[in-house]
């Protein structure tokens, strides 16, 4: 795992303005492959950026919960390596279980809410399928993701390792 690969996956994720009054919100993607013995070089990347991530997408964490102080983790509830979001405690943030046919399609499904009611929610569905599980698609995983977030922004985390 090097730096650069992780700069690649910081992204800005559009947000409502009452988060700390930014336009963004950040993300860490990391496809990690045993999470244990890296949390070192996490750790260190996020000293060095400018603007600390809020939310943390975690795949192949190889059933190892990733903590971090000051986040809270959503752990996937399906077999298999492991999919974690980890959310920051300043945020608020609700779990959700999404109704599909994909038993081997690992995920974690939340909605951060906005401190106000008439404020839209960020959605964020967190995915990783196993190369070797090519018959299981995301096609019925998403729109599950769709119909739930409705009118809200939907943010989709994958692991861009998988042919499909």
């Amino acid at each position: 795992m090097n730096r650069r690969k992780l700069e690649l996956l910081y992204n800005p994720v559009p947000a409502p303005s009452h988060y700390r009054n930014a336009a963004e919100l950040y993300d860490l993607q990391w496809n990690c492959y045993s999470y244990g013995n890296k949390r070192a070089v996490v750790q260190q990347h996020i000293s060095t950026v400018p603007k600390k991530p809020e939310i943390f997408q975690f795949k192949q964490t190889v059933m190892v919960t990733p903590t971090h102080l000051g986040f809270c983790a959503h752990v996937s509830p399906a077999e298999g390596r492991g999919v974690c979001t980890s959310i920051c405690k300043r945020l608020t943030f609700i779990e959700h279980n999404l109704k599909h046919g994909c038993s081997r399609v690992g995920y974690t499904f939340t909605a951060v809410t906005p401190s106000k009611q008439r404020q839209r929610r960020l959605f964020n569905a967190n995915t990783y399928s196993s190369a070797k599980n090519q018959k299981e698609t995301f096609k019925l995983l998403l729109p599950s993701a769709i119909d739930q977030a409705k009118h809200n922004t939907l943010q989709i985390g994958r692991d861009v390792n998988a042919a499909h």
